[in-house]
């Protein structure tokens, strides 16, 4: 079932984690005390948490599908930060508005691949109708996870180096005694379980 609603509070705070590792959108706002949340910034008679709040909702009161994707662009930077919160050591004061206005940005987070600092940056357009949707975040991010799974592959063409004691220096040591005494030889596999990289780590880490 989907569901159409403006959420207007996207943020890493309201989504839950369930065992199964799916990720569940909620709302805290009547369970959270936001007068002692300095998430929450008084303006006018409400406190809003304006620091995920695109500029058409914080100068306008304008609350719609593509205020939500600029608030989704924060939350990836949040998750991306590993929990950092956004637009670190400013506050929320009369030059923070102006650089809103004036279209600031904040840079890629540290641990944000090229691509999804991409997509982060789309959600923060100025225009909110060149924002992309929600379906195609969605897009972008399982073809981002499609592309990352080409770079994990079995590394048939190279052998590891040998160490004195190893696996394999002990696997041709049988090799070389059963050809002494006969045609037959022990069969090896090229790679066990465990010989399985990413491209650009080093065979000697293995990644399980």
């Amino acid at each position: 079932v989907v569901i159409s609603c403006i959420h207007r509070d996207l943020a890493a705070r309201n989504i839950l984690l369930t065992q199964g590792r799916v990720a569940k959108i909620c709302d805290f706002g009547l369970a959270r005390d936001i007068t002692t949340d300095s998430n929450y910034v008084v303006k006018g008679n409400a406190r809003l948490p304006v620091k995920w709040m695109s500029p058409e909702s914080i100068f306008e009161c304008v609350y719609t599908f593509e205020s939500d994707v600029w608030s989704y662009g924060i939350l990836l930077w949040e998750i991306f930060s590993l929990g950092s919160s956004p637009y670190p050591g400013m506050p929320v004061d009369s030059k923070f508005y102006k650089m809103i206005k004036e279209g600031f940005r904040m840079e890629s987070p540290e641990f944000a691949p090229t691509e999804m600092y991409e997509i982060m940056h789309s959600c923060w357009d100025a225009d909110p109708f060149k924002r992309p949707s929600f379906s195609k975040i969605v897009e972008k991010i399982e073809q981002q996870i499609s592309d990352s799974t080409k770079h994990i592959y079995l590394n048939f063409s190279s052998r590891l180096p040998v160490a004195p004691g190893s696996r394999e220096e002990s696997s041709s040591h049988i090799q070389r005694l059963n050809s002494v005494g006969s045609h037959s030889t022990t069969t090896q596999p090229l790679l066990s379980s465990n010989d399985v990289f990413l491209e650009g780590t080093s065979p000697l880490h293995p990644l399980v």
